[in-house]
C-alpha cells in the first residue's frame, strides 16, 4: 500500500500501480492510485491554497518560489536518474 500526500497529509490509499521502465520493463517504483473522492480533495485543497496566494505579496510568492526551486537543484541529479529510469530517456536528457 502506498500514500498520497493530499490536502497537507499523508494518507493510504486502497490501490497501488507500478511505474514501468517504458524501455526495458523494470518496475520502477509503486505509485499510490487515488480515487475520484482523494482527486477532488486534492484539487479542492490546490484551490484553496491559490486563494491564500494570491493574499502574499510579491515578494513572498517570489520567496516561496525561489525556495522550492534551491531544494530542486540541490537534488538534481537524483530526479535526473529517477526520469531517466522512468521515462526510459537517456541519463544526459534527463538532466536538460
Amino acid at each position: 500500500m502506498r500514500k498520497a500526500y493530499l490536502a497537507g497529509t499523508w494518507v493510504e490509499s486502497g490501490k497501488s500501480q507500478d511505474v514501468l521502465n517504458p524501455y526495458s520493463g523494470e518496475v520502477v517504483d509503486r505509485v499510490a492510485q487515488c480515487t475520484p473522492v482523494e482527486i477532488n480533495q486534492a484539487l479542492d485543497a490546490a484551490v484553496a491554497s491559490l486563494e491564500e496566494t494570491r493574499r502574499l505579496e510579491p515578494y513572498q510568492r517570489a520567496d516561496a518560489l525561489w525556495f522550492v526551486v534551491n531544494r530542486i537543484q540541490e537534488r538534481h541529479e537524483e530526479f535526473s536518474r529517477l526520469l531517466s529510469r522512468e521515462n526510459g530517456k537517456t541519463l544526459a536528457e534527463s538532466r536538460l
